[in-house]
């Protein structure tokens, strides 16, 4: 198999993945949200998700800096 088809394939498989992305959000964004209770409890989950990944966010950009500058210091020497 030859790299052009190889990466040929791999567009595809993007491209798939991407339609198959689009209308699955599609299909969820058109259902009912449901109940006041329900929408409450999406809510709630919703702003934990987000308090989770903000300091996820936060914790990886400090891993970050301190990775770049424990390898900046080392290549210095």
């Amino acid at each position: 198999m030859t790299l052009t088809l190889q990466v040929i394939g791999a567009a595809l498989a993007a491209l798939f993945g991407l339609v198959a992305a689009g209308v699955f959000a599609y299909i969820v964004l058109h259902h009912d949200p449901g109940t006041p209770r329900m929408r409450e409890i999406s809510s709630a989950i919703q702003e934990g998700a987000m308090a989770f990944i903000s300091r996820e966010y936060r914790t990886a950009a400090v891993v970050l800096v301190m990775v770049t500058l424990i390898i900046t210091l080392w290549l210095k020497q």
